[in-house]
């Protein structure tokens, strides 16, 4: 099924980094990551429903914890495709070899101590800390044994798929990672047929788990000359990923707790009820995230091997990912933003629909602004400067835990709602302002904001605010209708460039000869 080539015959056929190869598989993990995630829309009730609400909460409760244990990799998987990219950039393929194994050595160690932490700590998560209900603690303390054996598994595939995405090899990674993520949904189902327990659906999930971990290993070890056969781990090279590694721990430890602390913060100052009405929301705008998930590991071993001497590149990808972002994100977050209350009172009810639905709107935003800034996050990482991020992190922590607990108590769930968008946006700001330090363009910008632009956006903001209001849903769609072709004159006036532009027509063009032939032989 997949070719045995090495690195640089890949890159030809691919295109390298070019924005063909970048454009395809951004839309490759697209299909990926959407995929399994319609098949567990439509698997999770029936899950609920097999299960039982505590059992499944349970099972949740497991993959949220290994999920969290996943930082015990030390920032080395993230480190691994930075310096995989950047070396086959340089064309150093003799310390490729050593970096790459001993790499895979430190994610299996770490997953070894992080598997035995997770064993170690089972006893007290499962009968102190989670409220487990006394007829299931055994099978909820076995549950997690289990799955605690699967955590080295976890990283060295997250090792060996790092080695595929810095050579851009997204086609034979969605192979394997869509597949494996529908089976996990469809197996529960299937053991559900003979027994409801969360040992047997465990076991079945560590067995997929083992087959994508050896899947994705044998294609890393084939797909570089340099891995065919094993080298022994250097101290050097240890000591060069887990210091870039480092940085990105303190991130993936603040990071999370950050995004998670507001809920936290509104059932503890607030009821667990306002926690539902808030959750929810949050869940419906996170989706948006799709994205700019689909696009930061395609662009990051880009930016980690154009950062060796490309520095122009770095700054063109930079500014077309966060343009092409905004293009994809803003219309859908216009349309969240105008049906939210509609959409709201169908799907869950009116009375929901009028606490829930400002809450969605801001999150909306606050997810569309984020999503922006995860693209020059992505070049900072890349331009080796991890550190920069976590002191960032470090820096707001504090702040943004003080703001949201005056907020929610002085403002309730708008209040959280508030201080996540203004949290993005602040973030956002910086991590531009660290990228533009960092790779000052040659070139002077060619962004100059006229007053014709700045009358449009505030047109288009106004009325924003009055199709989300008006209570009519006629009226809402037809000022969505031209609050979307307002969209789209201002970015075809500002934001695409001339070479954009022709794409399009070329597009519209193809499309419109098809559309005729397809009349000429059906007509």
């Amino acid at each position: 099924m997949v070719e045995n080539l090495n690195y640089t015959e890949n890159m030809k056929l691919s295109g390298g980094h070019s924005g063909r190869t970048l454009t395809r598989n951004t839309f490759l993990n697209f299909v990926g990551r959407a995929v399994p995630m319609v098949v567990g829309f439509f698997a999770i009730p029936l899950l609920i429903k097999g299960l039982g609400t505590e059992r499944f909460g349970i099972l949740t409760l497991i993959w949220l914890v290994i999920g969290y244990f996943g930082i015990f990799d030390m920032g080395v998987g993230r480190a691994n495709t930075k310096f995989t990219a950047e070396y086959l950039a340089l064309n150093e393929r003799e310390e490729l070899g050593h970096l790459i194994w001993t790499s895979l050595f430190l994610m299996f160690s770490c997953g070894i101590i992080a598997g035995i932490s997770v064993y170690l700590l089972t006893p007290i998560l499962v009968g102190r800390i989670l409220n487990v209900p006394p007829t299931l603690i055994i099978e909820t303390r076995q549950a997690f044994y289990l799955m605690a054996t699967g955590i080295p598994l976890m990283l060295i595939t997250a090792g060996s798929r790092g080695v595929l995405e810095a050579q851009q090899r997204f086609s034979l990674i969605n192979g394997i990672q869509m597949p494996a993520g529908i089976i996990t949904f469809i197996s529960p189902l299937l053991v559900l047929h003979f027994s409801n327990n969360l040992v047997p659906i465990i076991m079945i999930i560590l067995a997929i788990r083992f087959l994508v971990c050896l899947t994705f290993l044998y294609y890393c070890i084939r797909s570089l000359p340099e891995l065919n056969w094993p080298r022994k781990p250097k101290l050097s090279y240890a000591k060069k990923v887990l210091r870039f590694g480092g940085w990105l721990t303190v991130c993936n430890i603040i990071g999370p707790i950050i995004v998670n602390l507001d809920r936290f913060f509104i059932g503890s100052l607030l009821t667990m009820e306002a926690v539902a009405y808030y959750v929810t929301p949050y869940q419906v705008a996170s989706q948006l995230w799709i994205i700019p998930q689909s696009l930061a590991p395609v662009v990051f071993p880009a930016f980690s091997a154009y950062s060796v001497g490309q520095q122009d590149k770095v700054i063109s990808l930079l500014q077309k990912g966060v343009k092409y972002v905004f293009l994809l994100l803003a219309p859908i977050t216009v349309v969240v933003i105008v049906l939210a209350n509609p959409f709201l009172s169908l799907w869950i009810g009116t009375d929901f629909a009028r606490i829930s639905t400002p809450i969605l709107q801001l999150l909306a935003v606050a997810v569309l602004i984020n999503s922006i800034g995860q693209i020059p996050y992505s070049a900072i990482e890349g331009m080796n400067r991890p550190d920069l991020i976590a002191k960032l992190h470090l820096l707001e922590f504090p702040i943004f835990l003080g703001l949201l607990w005056f907020c929610i108590l002085k403002l309730g769930l708008i209040g959280a709602a508030l201080v996540w968008l203004f949290r993005a946006i602040v973030t956002t700001f910086v991590v531009f302002w660290i990228a533009r330090r960092l790779v000052p363009s040659r070139k002077p910008s060619g962004l100059k904001i006229k007053a014709r632009f700045i009358i449009g956006t505030t047109l288009l903001i106004i009325g924003l605010y009055f199709s989300a209001m008006t209570p009519s849903l006629s009226t809402k769609i037809a000022f969505l209708t031209a609050i979307i072709i307002g969209l789209g004159v201002l970015s075809w006036l500002y934001i695409l460039d001339d070479s954009e532009k022709e794409k399009l027509y070329l597009i519209k063009s193809n499309t419109l000869g098809l559309f005729m032939d397809l009349i000429k032989l059906f007509g």
